[in-house]
């Protein structure tokens, strides 16, 4: 088991370093919150039995894409947004720009599929950073992909 969760965070790691950087800075939403026409609203809902303990109910989601057929090219980071959350289980909105496609890198053709994933930066304990003792996605249970056509995704954590 020990080995699993090493490999998981090697797993983990790796990836988080090949993220592209690139920020959607483009505003999708009103001042009263509504999505505007130049987006689509896309909800992640995170459900588990963690067991450890809620004391800074503020974190930050992430949504990823990459082209399905690349195997070594960094995810794009498309959009994220901050929660509150204190309880088992939690919704996270994000706003997807109608142009998302354009962002991603390298530049993918009409015809690519796109896989889409959620990332987790949340330091749950409070204690200053986000380790091992926080809330995170289960990555044991399923890699957290996400539908962007879908009512809700629903990703593990522990």
């Amino acid at each position: 088991m020990k080995k699993l969760m090493i490999f998981g965070a090697l797993a983990v790691g790796a990836l988080a370093s090949c993220v592209n950087q690139k920020k959607n800075t483009e505003d999708t939403s009103s001042a009263d919150g509504q999505v505007t026409a130049d987006s689509n609203f896309v909800k992640v809902e995170f459900v588990g039995t963690s067991k450890n303990e809620i004391k800074n109910n503020q974190g930050k989601a992430t949504l990823y894409a990459i082209p399905e057929h690349l195997a070594d090219a960094a995810a794009t980071e498309i959009t994220s947004t901050t929660f509150e959350a204190s309880t088992f289980p939690f919704t996270v909105n994000f706003h997807l720009p109608n142009n998302h496609k354009a962002m991603i890198q390298p530049a993918v053709k009409e015809s690519d599929v796109i896989k889409y994933y959620v990332d987790l930066d949340w330091d749950s304990d409070g204690n200053g950073t986000v380790d091992s003792a926080d809330v995170a996605i289960d990555f044991d249970k399923e890699f957290p992909n996400v539908d962007i056509k879908g009512e809700v995704t629903k990703v593990n954590i522990k």
